[in-house]
């Protein structure tokens, strides 16, 4: 403490890493209050980290989700969906309740939004979307149990170049295998089950989901996949089917739907794929375009 006026101290307050806390204490007041540095810190934090998450508090688990962009409603915006895991530490029982925070950042680190949510303290998939208004550069997750005390995250920077242009595809979202035939082929619709992004992949079939933009209506496109072993490079064609199609092909000749949007979803045969770390990327071909577009997303294999 040092002196800072007539009967005024300022008080320096140190929590171990990160920046300290100061304090004015009043004499004759048993109650210090936060300088106006102090207190713009602590909005700061209640903003970016609400449970003050990281190592200058308390330790961090890591937390595995499947990020997604999506072209939203109007010019430049983007819809951002995380597809994650309660982590079985988490999961404590439908009485509790989960608190989640997704962080938008822009440019340099800035906050563009932040969005929060409750979820129940039960194991299985949890979904948080935000929507990006101005150009989007990572996404922040966070996870706080107040039952336990635990917190996990999960940083993901993003490219800017990645975002949907004027022909372009979405992200994409590997899931359960599904037969989405049954209702209408959209993003959300109640089939699609994403894969938890922290585990390998044993079965023989995966689905994946991913939006075209800009095709012509009725216009063709071509449509196919390929899996780059991640620690060789190498790369090998890998057969899929299209929802209402008969059979696996490596290669399909696609219709766009009437609008901007043609949603696909594709079963993928991983039959054949080794055990090892790989990348699954569909590859779909516009005529006109000059480079085919590209959705791709981490894939282990057991």
């Amino acid at each position: 403490a040092v002196d800072d006026g007539p009967g005024v101290r300022l008080e320096l307050w140190d929590f171990g890493p990160g920046p300290d806390l100061t304090f004015r204490h009043l004499s004759g007041s048993p109650t210090p209050v936060l300088t106006p540095e102090g207190r713009a810190y602590l909005n700061e934090v209640r903003e970016l980290v609400p449970h003050r998450y990281g190592n200058a508090s308390r330790p961090v688990f890591a937390l595995q989700a499947q990020v997604a962009r999506f072209r939203g409603d109007g010019e430049g915006v983007q819809d951002v969906e995380v597809f994650g895991q309660v982590p079985v530490a988490f999961a404590t029982g439908p009485s509790d309740s989960l608190e989640v925070s997704l962080v938008l950042l822009g440019a340099g680190g800035s906050t563009l939004s932040v969005t929060r949510s409750r979820v129940p303290a039960v194991a299985g998939g949890v979904l948080v979307k935000a929507t990006a208004r101005s150009e989007l550069r990572g996404v922040v997750v966070e996870m706080y149990s107040p039952r336990t005390g635990q917190a996990a995250a999960l940083r993901r920077p993003l490219d800017p170049d990645g975002a949907p242009a004027r022909y372009a595809v979405s992200d994409l979202v590997l899931t359960q295998v599904a037969t989405p035939t049954a209702a209408p082929l959209v993003r959300g619709a109640p089939w699609m089950d994403p894969l938890p992004a922290d585990r390998p992949v044993p079965e023989h079939v995966i689905g994946a989901f991913l939006e075209v933009y800009g095709a012509a209506a009725g216009g063709r496109y071509r449509l196919r996949a390929e899996l780059e072993d991640r620690m060789s490079g190498e790369v090998r064609d890998v057969p899929i089917q299209p929802a209402e199609a008969v059979g696996f092909r490596t290669t399909w000749e696609r219709r766009a739907h009437a609008g901007e949007v043609t949603p696909e979803y594709v079963t993928v045969w991983l039959g054949d794929v080794q055990p090892g770390r790989y990348a699954l990327r569909l590859v779909v071909s516009i005529p006109g375009v000059g480079v085919p577009l590209v959705a791709e997303q981490a894939l282990d294999r057991r």
